[in-house]
């Protein structure tokens, strides 16, 4: 995943995925640590993208399995928990339907037994191809 992005806690990005011309999706990492919560919200006007989230070790976002994901209808997603494992988390954008302009920030605190663990076995799955 040498080409994604990557942003820090706090920092808002944006951007623009689109279902037409092969820009599919935008991918980030963001650096935890085992223990820290981590909370990506998502807006946008367009189409509809969908939130997913990578645990460290993720080598493409089309066949490694995702730990976590928000696919509401339209750019309103989310996605909390608490981190397993320290390293680069990879969010990653995708164009659902049609085109999407977004914002995303990702902020990172202290853990949290309130909230879902990210990195369990079997809680995520695979996306599919457009």
């Amino acid at each position: 995943m040498a080409d994604a992005l990557t942003i820090c806690r706090g920092q808002t990005v944006s951007g623009q995925v689109s279902l037409f011309g092969g820009d599919y999706d935008d991918v980030y990492r963001i650096r935890a640590e085992a223990g820290q919560s981590l909370t990506i919200v998502m807006t946008g006007s367009g189409g509809d993208a969908d939130l997913y989230l990578y645990p460290p070790g993720t080598t493409d976002v089309w066949t490694d399995s995702y730990v976590a994901s928000s696919t509401n209808v339209g750019n309103s997603e989310t996605i909390q928990g608490t981190v397993l494992t320290g390293g680069y988390w990879y969010v990653d954008v995708y164009a659902y339907e049609g085109v999407s302009s977004y914002s995303l920030t990702a902020t990172l605190g202290p853990g949290s037994t309130a909230v879902e663990l990210l990195g369990v076995a079997g809680s995520g799955g695979n996306r599919t191809s457009p």
